[in-house]
């Protein structure tokens, strides 16, 4: 009984060694991007901020520019920078 399953063990082992798995394809494809050139500068974005925001965010790491406040001992304050 054993000699009968041999070669269908054996097609088995030979045909799984030719399929390639979908996530080994989804890697090799994710490998060939093409990746950013650390050389090269970031585009960066136009600032919107005033320089009194400018100020409140570098002094402060709390600071909401959108209400202009800042945490104080769990209180919002007003920055008057």
């Amino acid at each position: 009984m054993l000699l009968f399953k041999l070669p269908i063990i054996t097609t088995i082992a030979l045909l799984s060694l030719f399929i390639v798995p979908a996530h080994a394809q989804s890697q090799r494809n994710h490998k060939e991007q093409e990746r950013p050139d650390p050389t090269k500068p970031k585009a960066s974005r136009p600032s919107n901020q005033s320089r009194h925001q400018k100020a409140c965010v570098s002094r402060y790491k709390s600071y909401n520019p959108s209400s202009d406040t800042y945490l104080l001992r769990g209180k919002r304050v007003r920055c008057r920078l």
